[in-house]
């Protein structure tokens, strides 16, 4: 990469991981309901939601990959970081917890290539 692409990216990764801390507090609530509970959000809260674990993920699979991630590489990914997101449970919704289930059972049974073996 060049230096201007890697200052842009870097600020991306901290923009984004800002803004989640800062929204912890307020995902998934109406803008009236976060006007009565809280006013203006100025603080960080906690370490983020899913958002910031999937992203972290993310980079890790597209880093090991060189960026060019397949959707083996990415469901391979998700199981690695099972622990991770079975420790934030709270932070995903159900469908997705549903799908590393889902993952780990393909994987099991040989339908899915493990990212250990390439």
């Amino acid at each position: 990469m060049n230096e201007a692409l890697d200052r842009r990216f870097v600020a991306a990764v901290i923009g984004s991981r800002v803004g989640d801390a800062m929204g912890t507090p307020t995902e998934a609530l109406a803008p009236q309901e976060i006007e009565a509970r809280f006013g203006w959000v100025d603080t960080f809260e906690g370490d983020g939601t899913d958002d910031s674990l999937m992203a972290t993920i993310l980079a890790g699979v597209l880093v090991a990959t060189r960026g060019r991630a397949s959707a083996d590489d990415w469901a391979a990914g998700l199981i690695d970081h099972r622990t991770d997101i079975l420790a934030k449970r709270d932070k995903f919704v159900t469908s997705v917890l549903h799908l590393l289930d889902k993952l780990e059972i393909e994987r099991d049974s040989g339908r899915l290539i493990d990212s250990k073996d390439h």
